[in-house]
């Protein structure tokens, strides 16, 4: 009897070591899909924050992953037309990128301890079509702020392949952020990123002439699946622990009779 409650708590004590660890932070996520009328063009919103104990600096992040609805093409929505390369986002930043380079923009918050207090920078992210990479969809979230902790900051990101209800993800490899001499890591500890037409603005040759349009942008499928819309965040940390947080955006009420679909 002694043998077999040793073999049981051997086997519960291997199977604590194998579990992963979970973060002690904790994370909130927003999403939304604006405009939200069905069988038409919409940006995609995400909204992530990490929070930690007490009030303190989270553990610098090392992965990203949010996942999209099924139906949701990114690939497909005439978004990223061309490819931004890292040498011009280097030496001119995003406004030395083509016009339909550009996918979304968005905004970071970071964190540094710096002894008893807590620095914190807000930075722009601008979201770019990046060069392929390994045959897939690569975008760099570029994120311009100012000193001491962030200046220029590039985010490479992969679209990849999600099981359902998903139909995609965006997965952000953070790199680690030096900061003030002999400090931490930094922490992001809020993204926000909208993938969309919304403020942004292409041109095209016409005739000689360059013409401004606006993109057409995701186009949301004819139907809402029961419940809404899934979200979903995951993100690993320095620390090797990771978290997640869901979310649905509600189904859009019925468009009035008579309302003229818009291309």
């Amino acid at each position: 009897m002694r043998g077999a409650r040793i073999a049981l708590l051997a086997a519960l004590g291997a199977a604590t070591l194998a579990a992963p660890a979970q973060a002690r932070e904790s994370l909130r996520l927003h999403a939304s899909l604006k405009p939200d009328r069905l069988d038409e063009q919409t940006t995609i919103g995400f909204d992530f924050a990490i929070t930690a104990p007490g009030g303190g600096v989270p553990s610098p992040l090392t992965a990203v992953t949010l996942r999209y609805p099924g139906n949701v093409g990114i690939v497909v929505s005439g978004l990223g037309l061309d490819a931004c390369t890292p040498t011009t986002l280097q030496l001119r930043g995003p406004a030395g990128c083509r016009s339909d380079a550009h996918m979304g923009t968005g905004s970071a918050t970071v964190e540094i301890p710096v002894g008893q207090s807590i620095v914190r920078e807000s930075a722009r992210v601008a979201i770019v079509r990046a060069e392929t990479k390994d045959e897939r969809f690569a975008l760099t979230f570029y994120v311009e702020g100012s000193s001491p902790i962030v200046a220029h900051l590039a985010l490479p990101a992969l679209l990849l392949d999600a099981h359902a209800p998903f139909g995609g993800s965006v997965a952000i490899e953070p790199p680690l952020i030096a900061s003030l001499p002999e400090a931490p890591y930094v922490s992001v500890v809020r993204l926000h990123a909208a993938i969309g037409p919304e403020h942004l603005i292409y041109y095209r040759r016409e005739r000689g002439r360059s013409v401004a349009y606006r993109p057409r942008g995701v186009r949301l499928p004819s139907s809402c699946p029961r419940g809404g819309w899934p979200f979903t965040a995951a993100v690993g940390f320095l620390d090797g622990t990771h978290t997640s947080a869901s979310a649905k955006v509600p189904c859009p009420r019925p468009a009035p009779a008579g309302r003229h679909r818009r291309g």
